[in-house]
């Protein structure tokens, strides 16, 4: 009974260790051996163009989920600038998020184009983890979905 105990612990810290919310830039990625190709194999890609949708019809994604993507970025810029973060210059950022069918956050990954210094990407990643642990995209998918979006964040 006792070594029964001790397993379903250990699972279950296995299992809450690994649906953790993550923050990662490419070089995490790989330090924690990662693959976004593992990732887009769970994940059912969202194109943000004009081609047909596999997870919302054309409408409701051009209409509810491009406007709630939009209201994050811009939510996630005002959290940044909020808690004291600013930009040398506007800098261009292309993220590729994770969600689960509830619309929460399961990973959320960057690169910055443009210098960004060591000290900036470790406070973005600790604002950004902070935003996510409390943020729901609100849209309901049948499966799992990624969007890839560049945004220019800026402190303005």
């Amino acid at each position: 009974m006792k070594k029964l105990a001790i397993l379903l612990f250990l699972l279950c810290l296995a299992s809450a260790t690994y649906s953790q919310q993550k923050v990662l830039n490419i070089s995490d990625l790989k330090q924690q051996g990662i693959s976004m190709r593992h990732l887009d194999s769970l994940y059912q890609a969202t194109p943000s163009d004009d081609t047909i949708h596999p997870v919302f019809n054309k409408m409701y994604f051009d209409t509810i989920v491009h406007l709630a993507l939009s209201e994050m970025f811009e939510n996630i810029n005002k959290s940044l600038v909020n808690k004291g973060f600013k930009w040398a210059t506007p800098v261009e950022c292309i993220n590729r998020v994770y969600f689960n069918t509830s619309g929460k956050i399961d990973f959320y990954i960057y690169i910055f184009h443009g210098m960004v210094g060591e000290e900036m990407d470790v406070k973005f990643k600790e604002i950004l983890t902070e935003f996510i642990a409390n943020y729901k995209l609100p849209v309901v998918a049948p499966v799992k979905f990624s969007i890839t979006e560049p945004v220019m964040f800026s402190h303005k």
